[in-house]
């Protein structure tokens, strides 16, 4: 009797606040007896039940542990099939040189910073010449500190970027952990909820983004986020403060790791202020839950630097936080507001708007540092996701929108959406019917909090694209409430079943994409970056595009002028410029790269020839150019540049030395490259002016120049053909698709190489002779004597064969070449 009296005592002071979230309705929680039942513990206990019964405690604990290795298995099996397929897409082993692209380039040269004992510069001068990027007040450190931190500490024996890699994808995968319990909370069963957890591994949505970085800021902070909710979620019916405690530390973490978890903070905040003022009978609850989450956040945005420099404690979210404790003060102090709930909402809403109004005028800096984010989701909910194409809507656009709206921020397509979720939201159909019946009957606060955290992810999912993995997550953590719909074990049993096959199918639709995510930065960037390294003084000023900046800084020691790190407004002004210089004359653009003491300039050839609505032309509405342009001249007309003069290309790069004034310099003599050769993408028939401004000189011709674009980027295919059918035998056929390749570009000296060992090993040496004399004629080398002399000599004509070779002999002493048969 001592020992009941003991555990009932325990109950009670453990007992619920809210029965918002429960493991099932007529079962007791956190009991020996069944807080560890087996399955779909969101259905009523009745006759012929397969519910887990009381005297079976054994079992419970058994199948506690069962599905306690279930989600380790899951978890691991999610990590290694992530680092397996990011290390067939980069050989993890090759090292760190071009492991690391764009953005995840600056944040793993901090963390390395951190790892050798060095201090991560509070004003990064190589990654913005000269003034220097603010580190320390617009760029989140914390998953660098960690990193770097923890190999330190351990003296890990592995290379850093391996260490990098395997502690993300670990770290990542943490995720399935608060998944299950999210569930289980929730009131799924647990063979249901490993089902969800299987689901959540293996959808592209969970983990594209982690193979496709290896060190994306955001999956440090998505695991923080996923087990705050869970916190908030056990604390809806706990008396326990460490729940809340908990769920604001890891909040804190997370908006510290991240700068969009604020968006998840604001949401959730919101959804728990909606339940506050519709719930009467809740607010005391909600109020113990919320409050210590926002003390916790205030404390971080004063301690924090990053938080601190980006006005934290006057964003959205805390503004509404403060709002909300001021409605709960005044909801104590006057009983007119606690049973009736449109004048607690309206109180609400106007300490909200009291505090927004009163906060603008203080974050002036900060509107303008961020204005690029709000910009954006105001264009995009006025033209629905959609980016305008028609020039004066184009033109309406301000640049940071522009800017901002490409990459994963662009919007979702239907068939990206139905390629990533459909499976999921099939599978999710009965749990979340299964929730709304909850919510309606038993007014179920922690469904609600799931569903409306899905609803609102989903809808910023259509306006961002890069926040799928929200969506999926929330789908997987409702999935298992369909187990309420479910009265018999056979036809629970056959639900799992069905559930583990849909996330088999659910792996196999992602599969084919991951696999094609992971790549290192691509081999003319490397190329580049190693001819830089090799042939220009350390420590050089760069001048070019945004994306290639940090992964030049990481993999060099030069610094760049510009960068894609946005939370600064003046980083997107001198962007603006830059761009608005490259199509302005060759003086603006000289002008503007000895402004910022710029001494080399990398030049891409989608400066001229991309016109999409991602491009730097659409940007800055350049959508029609002038061949007096310096990004004109510097793509076709290099010989006659004042102030930049060619040292090196390759297929997609240019790079040129900048002059001190009144110095010049002849380009050197380079390797060909089809993409900058005039003679292939201009017309030699026609002259384009615009009407009214003939003054100005031709215009260049975009549409000729995109359909032969189309030509040049399919002659590798055109090639892997004619091979084939030269294979089968059919040379006529693979004579027909050669001259096409040679008809595109007849200045490409591999086409005429590979025409005339074409025609030589199927016995048309006299074919091969035009093609061979060209080579010898424009680019002499061993090679194309060695085809010449061949060819001579099957043809007939030793006499003219013997005279080649002893030219070739002269020319090319060390190459052995012979003039007899």
């Amino acid at each position: 009797m001592r020992k009941k009296a003991i555990k009932n005592k325990a109950l009670r002071r453990d007992s619920p606040r809210d029965d918002s979230v429960r493991p099932a309705s007529g079962q007791q929680r956190d009991t020996g007896r069944d807080k560890d039942r087996d399955i779909a513990p969101c259905s009523p206990r009745r006759s012929g039940s397969f519910a887990e019964t009381p005297s079976r405690p054994a079992a419970a604990a058994l199948s506690s542990y069962a599905a306690a290795l279930g989600v380790i298995l899951i978890f691991f099996a999610m990590f290694s099939v992530k680092l397996v397929i990011f290390d067939r897409g980069c050989n993890i082993d090759a090292g760190e040189f071009g492991l690391f692209r764009v953005e995840e380039a600056t944040r793993y040269r901090y963390a390395k910073l951190v790892s050798e004992g060095k201090k991560i510069p509070d004003i990064d001068h190589r990654i913005q010449h000269p003034e220097g990027l603010n580190v320390k007040k617009h760029f989140t450190t914390l998953s660098q500190r960690v990193l770097g931190g923890s190999y330190r500490i351990f003296r890990f024996k592995m290379p850093f970027h391996k260490f990098v890699i395997y502690f993300m994808f670990l770290y990542s995968s943490l995720s399935v952990f608060a998944l299950y319990k999210t569930s289980r909370l929730l009131g799924g069963g647990r063979i249901m909820s490993l089902a969800a957890c299987a689901f959540y591994a293996g959808s592209f949505a969970s983990g594209s983004r982690t193979i496709a970085g290896g060190l994306v800021e955001e999956d440090f902070a998505l695991p923080l986020m996923f087990f705050a909710l869970l916190f908030v979620l056990k604390a809806l019916h706990s008396r326990k403060r460490l729940y809340p405690a908990a769920a604001g530390l890891l909040l804190a973490g997370a908006v510290s790791a991240w700068h969009v978890s604020q968006f998840f903070y604001l949401i959730l905040t919101g959804i728990l202020c909606f339940i506050y003022i519709w719930r009467p009978e809740k607010r005391d609850t909600i109020f113990n839950l919320l409050a210590p989450v926002i003390a916790i956040l205030t404390v971080s945005g004063m301690i924090v630097p990053v938080l601190r420099g980006g006005y934290f404690l006057l964003s959205f979210s805390q503004l509404l936080g403060y709002a909300f404790i001021l409605t709960h003060l005044a909801v104590l102090k006057c009983r007119f507001f606690r049973k009736n709930i449109f004048t607690a909402g309206a109180l609400l809403l106007l300490f909200a708007g009291l505090l927004y109004l009163i906060s603008r005028p203080i974050l002036k800096e900060h509107a303008k540092n961020y204005g690029h984010v709000y910009t954006l989701m105001l264009n995009k909910i006025r033209y629905l996701g959609n980016k305008p194409t028609f020039e004066a809507e184009v033109r309406k656009l301000p640049f940071d929108t522009k800017v901002l709206w490409q990459s994963s921020f662009v919007s979702p397509g239907a068939q990206f959406t139905k390629e990533i979720f459909l499976i999921a939201f099939i599978f999710a159909l009965p749990g979340l019917f299964a929730g709304a019946l909850r919510i309606i009957k038993e007014k179920d606060s922690g469904v609600f909090i799931s569903l409306a955290l899905l609803a609102g992810f989903f809808i910023l999912f259509l306006l961002v694209k890069r926040l799928y993995v929200f969506v999926v997550y929330f789908l997987c953590a409702v999935m298992p409430l369909a187990g309420s719909f479910l009265k018999k074990r056979k036809y629970y049993f056959a639900a799992c079943a069905l559930f583990f096959a849909g996330s088999t199918m659910q792996w196999e639709t992602a599969y084919p994409k991951l696999k094609n995510v992971p790549r290192r930065i691509n081999s003319y960037k490397q190329a580049l970056i190693k001819h830089m390294n090799e042939n220009i003084p350390p420590g050089s000023v760069l001048l070019c595009n945004i994306g290639i900046a940090p992964e030049i800084v990481h993999n060099s020691s030069f610094s760049t002028v510009l960068h894609n790190h946005y939370e600064e407004k003046n980083i997107r002004d001198k962007t603006e410029a830059f761009y608005k210089s490259m199509y302005a004359s060759e003086k603006e653009l000289y002008d503007f790269a000895k402004q910022y003491g710029a001494e080399y300039l990398i030049y891409h050839w989608e400066f001229l020839f991309d016109k999409s609505v991602n491009s730097m032309r659409y940007q800055v509405d350049a959508m029609n150019l002038f061949k007096s342009c310096a990004a004109y001249k510097l793509h076709f007309d290099e010989k006659n540049l004042e102030h930049f003069s060619l040292i090196y290309q390759n297929d997609y790069y240019r790079l040129f030395k900048i002059h001190p004034r009144g110095k010049q310099a002849p380009p050197a003599t380079l390797e060909y490259a089809p993409f900058f050769n005039k003679l292939v993408f201009e017309p030699q028939n026609r002259i384009l002016y615009m009407d009214g401004m003939r003054e100005k000189g031709p215009l260049f011709d975009d549409d000729y120049a995109r359909a032969k674009m189309d030509s040049v980027w399919a002659m590798p295919q055109m090639k892997s053909r004619a091979d084939s059918e030269a294979a089968k035998g059919n040379f006529q056929e693979a004579e027909n698709i050669y001259m096409k390749i040679l008809e595109t570009d007849p200045y490409y000296s591999r086409t005429r190489i590979i025409i005339s060992d074409f025609y030589m090993r199927t016995g048309q040496f006299s074919k091969a002779l035009p093609h061979t004399g060209w080579l010898v004629q424009n680019y002499p080398s061993p090679q194309s004597y060695y085809y010449l002399t061949e060819s001579l000599r099957a043809s007939g004509y030793e006499k003219e064969a013997r005279e080649a070779a002893e030219e070739a002999r002269r020319l090319f002493p060390a190459s052995g070449m012979d003039g007899s048969r």
